[in-house]
């Protein structure tokens, strides 16, 4: 049986060369992959719409 996207583990990551290992998540059946600015990352992340992301270090520090 497969996931519905609902269902998928959420990744936000940037275009940049070190958010390559999220890329390869995304591959994965189990997961939904998508790329935005870093202050879509956290904001995706803080707001509670993807369950991964690649954030500014700054971004951690506020939201601790």
């Amino acid at each position: 049986m497969s996931k519905t996207t609902d269902e998928r583990f959420r990744i936000a990551s940037v275009g940049f060369l070190n958010s390559a290992p999220y890329r390869a998540l995304g591959q994965l059946p189990w997961a939904a992959f998508d790329e935005c600015s870093p202050a879509e990352c956290a904001r995706r992340l803080f707001e509670g719409e993807a369950d991964l992301a690649l954030i500014p270090f700054a971004e951690a520090i506020n939201h601790g």
